[in-house]
C-alpha cells in the first residue's frame, strides 16, 4: 500500500471522512519540519542573478580542500613504509646480521610493525570508506549502501554489522574481506623476516708446525737470544693448575695431541681405526705445550697461531699428523750416595759412560742428572734415557727406553676453540718409532742430542740455584706444583723423592716434560703466537744442514710446516626473507596505498559539504536547533562554531500530549525525558 492510499485509510480500515482528512492534514504541517529562520532569509527573494549571502560550492582549489589533500597523503604514507621495507627484507635475504646494522634494524622494526599497520590500516580504509561514501551520496546511493560504509570501521564491525542489518549481499562480504587484510598484514609485516644459521660447506689448507723439524739450535748455553720465548713458553705450561693443564688447548690456542698408548682400549691401538676422544679429563696429554696451526691462505693468527673465526660460527675438521717421544721406565731404584755424587765425572750411571752423554754440569744437592746413551738415526733399539735425582738419604735412579710415537690426530675447530676428537697411528710414519729427531744432528758444534738436554735444563732459572729444586724435577713427583719450592738464599731444598713415584707416572710426566721442552725450543716465536706457514720438511731426513739438496736453504724462523685439506662449515647467523608472507605484505600494502589515494581523488572529486563522521551533522538543518551555519560548510567548520553550545537529546514538545524526541539547545524548550510520558 502507498504512502498516499494510506493517508487516507483509518484506523478502522474504512475511507477517511473529509473532517478526519482536515485534522491529519493539520497535524502533518505541525509536525513537518520548517526551516531555520536563517536559511529562510537568505532565500527569501534570492534569485540567480541576485543571490543573497550565497556561497559556491566546495572548489578544489580552496586552502582547505589542499590542506585536507595533503593531510590523507600524510596518512596514506604507512603504506610506503611497508612496501620499502618489504622491499628490503627481499634484498636483504639471506646476509649475515654482522654485515651491517641495517639487517639488525629491519629485525628490530618486525618487532613493532604488528602495532603499527593495523593502526595504519584502521586509519586509511577508515577515512577511504567515508570518502567513497561521500562521493556515492552526491551521485546517488541507497541507504544501505551508505550504512555498511559507514559502519564498517573495524574487522568486528564489519562481521557484526550484516547480523544488524539482517542482511548478507556482496558488499557485505566485500566489506568484511577488506578488513581481514588487517590482521593478516600486520602479522606479515612480522613474519616476513626472520634471523637463523645457515651453514655453508667451504675447504681451506690448514698449515701446522711440523713436530719432526730439525733441531737447529746448536747449544741453548751459547745461544742465549733464543731462551726469552722458550723459556716462557715452557714455564708457562708448567704453571697452570691440573685443571687448565688438562684442556685440549694450551694458553696460546695451540692443539694439545693425547698420549695414544693411555687411552682406554689402548691395546687396539694397531688397528687403523680412529680412537675417538670425548672427555679432556681422561686424557693424558703428550706434551702441555700444542702444535699451533692457522689457515694457509691467511697468515693472520689468534693467540698461538690458532684459526681465526670466521664470520658467524665455523666448524673446521682435518686430519693433523704429528709425533711425540713416549717412554717405558723401570720402577725406581734407590741407592746410597756414592762419594763426591754431583762432581762432573761421578753419577750412578757412570758404569754406562763409555758411549753415553751424561749431563756433564756440576749440580748441587737436590738438582736431577740426565743421561743419554749413545744412539744413531743407525740405532735399531730405543734410546735409554737415564734420570737422577738426590732424595733424603741417597739417590734414585730411574732408566727409562724412549721411542717416537707418529698418530694421526682427526681435528675440530669450532671457531678458534680447536681440539683432538679422534686419534689414530700414522699410516705413513716418518721413519721407524726406534728413531728420534734426536738422532739427526743438524751441525758439527754439538749432536742434537746434548744441545736439547742442555737447553731444556736452562729453560726453568730455579734450576740453576743451589738451594732450590729444579722444577723440572719437582714435576716428577709434583706436576700440579712444579713451581714451588724452596727459594735461593732460604736455605737447602727438600729432596725430591722418585723411588715413591709409580713408574707409569714417571714415564707420563717425563714425556710430557720433554715433548713440552721439544716445542718450546724448536719454534718458540710460533709456540706463543706467531706462527706463519714455512716450507715443508725435505724426505727423507738429511743428517747435516750443509748436505742439503741443492736450491734447498735453511728455514727462517728454523722450523718447517705440514698442510692439510680442511672442510669447513661456516655457519652464520643470517637474515632470512619468508617469500609467502613477503607476498601477502605487499598485496596487503598496496590495496592499503590504493585506498589511500583514493581518498585524496575522492575528496578533491567531491562537492559537498563533509556530513559524516560528526555531531554536527545531525543537527545542521534541525528547526530545533536554533543556530546559523551555511548548507556548504563542512562538518568540521560548524563544530568548531558551535563548540561551546549546549545541546540536549529530550522532549522537543512537552506542550503536546504526545511528545517528540529530538536534539535542541539545551537552553531552549527542550524537557528532559520521563517515565510516564508517551512519545510519538
Amino acid at each position: 500500500m502507498s504512502r498516499a492510499s494510506y493517508a487516507r485509510v483509518n484506523s478502522n480500515g474504512g475511507p477517511v471522512s473529509g473532517i478526519e482528512e482536515h485534522e491529519l492534514a493539520t497535524r502533518n504541517s505541525e509536525k513537518a519540519p520548517h526551516l531555520p529562520s536563517h536559511v529562510e532569509s537568505t532565500t527569501a527573494g534570492a534569485s540567480p542573478s541576485n543571490p543573497v549571502n550565497g556561497r559556491p560550492y566546495r572548489s578544489v582549489r580552496a586552502p582547505s580542500t589542499s590542506w585536507y589533500a595533503l593531510l590523507d597523503f600524510l596518512i596514506a604514507l604507512p603504506a610506503l613504509y611497508f612496501l620499502i621495507f618489504g622491499f628490503l627484507v627481499y634484498a636483504r635475504d639471506k646476509t649475515a646480521l654482522t654485515s651491517g646494522p641495517e639487517d639488525n634494524n629491519l629485525i628490530a622494526a618486525a618487532k613493532l610493525n604488528p602495532t603499527i599497520f593495523p593502526i595504519a590500516f584502521a586509519a586509511i580504509v577508515g577515512r577511504f570508506l567515508k570518502s567513497v561514501a561521500a562521493w556515492r551520496l552526491e551521485r546517488d546511493a541507497s541507504i544501505l549502501s551508505l550504512e555498511q560504509l559507514l559502519n564498517s570501521k573495524t574487522v568486528v564491525s564489519a562481521v557484526v554489522l550484516p547480523f544488524k542489518l539482517r542482511r548478507l549481499d556482496v558488499l557485505s562480504i566485500l566489506l568484511i574481506i577488506l578488513w581481514a587484510i588487517s590482521p593478516l598484514g600486520g602479522q606479515a609485516s612480522q613474519r616476513v623476516v626472520s634471523s637463523a644459521p645457515l651453514t655453508a660447506q667451504n675447504y681451506a689448507n690448514i698449515s701446522y708446525l711440523d713436530t719432526n723439524s730439525w733441531y737447529i739450535v746448536s747449544n741453548g748455553n751459547s745461544n742465549g737470544s733464543y731462551y726469552p720465548g722458550a723459556s716462557a713458553a715452557y714455564m708457562s705450561a708448567l704453571v697452570p693448575p691440573l685443571a687448565i693443564k688438562g684442556e685440549g688447548q694450551d694458553a696460546f690456542g695451540n692443539v694439545k695431541i693425547p698420549m695414544l698408548e693411555y687411552l682406554e682400549g689402548s691395546e687396539d691401538s694397531e688397528n687403523d681405526a680412529f680412537k675417538p676422544i670425548t672427555n679432556d679429563a681422561n686424557v693424558i696429554w703428550s706434551s702441555l705445550l700444542g702444535v699451533p696451526l692457522t689457515s694457509a691462505s691467511n697468515s693472520s693468527t689468534s693467540p698461538g697461531g690458532a684459526l681465526l673465526p670466521m664470520v658467524g660460527s665455523t666448524n673446521t675438521t682435518f686430519n693433523l699428523e704429528s709425533s711425540y717421544w713416549s717412554f717405558n721406565c723401570a720402577p725406581p731404584i734407590h741407592m746410597p750416595m756414592p762419594p763426591n755424587y754431583g762432581s762432573s765425572d761421578v753419577s750412578l750411571f757412570s758404569n754406562f759412560s763409555n758411549g753415553s752423554y751424561p749431563h756433564t754440569t756440576t749440580l748441587d744437592s737436590g738438582k736431577m742428572l740426565i743421561g743419554l746413551k749413545k744412539h744413531t738415526e743407525n740405532s735399531t733399539d730405543p734410546r735409554t734415557i737415564y734420570v737422577e735425582s738426590m732424595d733424603s738419604n741417597g739417590a734414585d735412579h730411574v732408566e727409562c727406553n724412549m721411542t717416537t710415537t707418529y698418530v694421526e690426530s682427526q681435528v675440530q675447530c669450532l671457531g678458534a676453540t680447536c681440539s683432538v676428537v679422534g686419534i689414530r697411528r700414522s699410516l705413513s710414519p716418518l721413519t721407524s718409532p726406534n728413531i728420534s729427531m734426536l738422532d739427526f744432528s743438524t751441525d758439527n758444534i754439538m749432536e742434537t742430542d746434548k744441545a736439547f738436554i742442555t737447553n731444556w735444563l736452562y729453560l726453568t732459572p730455579l734450576s740453576q740455584e743451589s738451594t732450590s729444586n729444579d722444577p723440572n724435577q719437582v714435576y716428577l713427583t709434583d706436576p700440579e706444583a712444579p713451581f714451588f719450592t724452596q727459594f735461593a738464599g732460604a736455605g737447602p731444598a727438600s729432596p725430591v723423592e722418585l723411588f715413591n713415584v709409580d713408574s707409569v707416572a714417571i714415564q707420563q710426566r717425563l714425556g710430557q716434560m720433554l715433548n713440552t721442552a721439544w716445542l718450546a725450543t724448536l719454534a718458540p716465536n710460533a709456540i706463543t703466537g706467531n706462527y706463519t706457514s714455512q716450507g715443508t720438511l725435505p724426505i727423507p731426513p738429511y743428517p747435516y744442514v750443509e748436505n742439503l739438496p741443492n736450491g734447498f736453504a735453511t728455514p727462517d724462523p728454523f722450523y718447517y710446516s705440514r698442510y692439510s685439506s680442511a672442510n669447513v662449515q661456516q655457519s652464520q647467523l643470517v637474515l632470512f626473507c619468508h617469500r609467502q608472507w613477503l607476498g601477502i605484505l605487499v598485496v596487503s600494502s598496496l590495496i592499503m596505498l590504493f585506498a589511500g589515494l583514493s581518498t585524496i581523488f575522492l575528496e578533491l572529486a567531491r562537492r559537498g559539504p563533509d556530513i559524516f563522521d560528526s555531531f554536527s551533522s545531525l543537527i545542521r538543518d534541525s528547526r530545533y536547533f536554533a543556530a546559523q551555519g551555511h548548507s556548504t560548510q563542512d562538518s568540521s567548520d560548524l563544530t568548531r562554531e558551535w563548540a561551546k553550545k549546549k545541546v540536549r537529546l529530550g522532549d522537543v514538545a512537552p506542550e503536546q500530549q504526545i511528545g517528540h524526541i529530538a536534539i535542541g539547545m539545551a537552553a531552549g524548550n527542550v524537557q528532559r525525558l520521563r517515565k510516564e510520558r508517551l512519545y510519538d
